[in-house]
């Protein structure tokens, strides 16, 4: 990235800091070398290198809420799929969310007209779980236009 190299040769003192204007690395997922060269004054030279990756598409982190709830088989409950996003200038919409029950009691299902909503949320209707047992869900969230950008 020529822009980023020539803001990079700008840069003096004893410090490497970007400044705000830094221009964004703009390939990805690319490997990038930043060396630097210091130089005494009596000519004596010295270099040191780091790398950075710079990944495509951070993936966002996710959780649930509620992480784990105690209902009666009469109860229906609504979970939700909450996603953080990195800070980095990605597009946080058209995001598609894919349900799937890990593990619960044998011969227990949750009908996939509940899990395959596509939506951060779902809603298990009453009188669907069995009593005295315990589930556990998954959740997976793509982006629709980065289907790299999972987690």
């Amino acid at each position: 990235d020529t822009s980023f190299d020539q803001t990079l040769q700008l840069l003096t003192g004893s410090t490497l800091q970007l400044p705000k204007f830094t221009p964004p690395m703009t390939a990805t997922d690319k490997t990038y070398t930043v060396r630097v060269e210091v130089q005494d004054f009596m000519g004596l030279k010295s270099s040191a290198q780091m790398t950075i990756y710079k990944k495509a598409t951070p993936a966002p982190s996710i959780s649930f809420h509620p992480p784990t709830t105690n209902i009666f088989r009469s109860d229906a409950v609504n979970v939700k799929a909450l996603t953080t996003f990195s800070k980095c200038p990605v597009a946080t919409s058209n995001m598609r969310f894919s349900w799937s029950l890990v593990s619960g009691p044998a011969n227990s299902t949750i009908p996939a007209s509940v899990l395959n909503t596509g939506l951060s949320s779902i809603y298990i209707p009453e009188w669907t779980l069995k009593a005295g047992s315990t589930y556990k869900l998954a959740c997976t969230v793509t982006s629709a236009t980065d289907p790299a950008m999972s987690t």
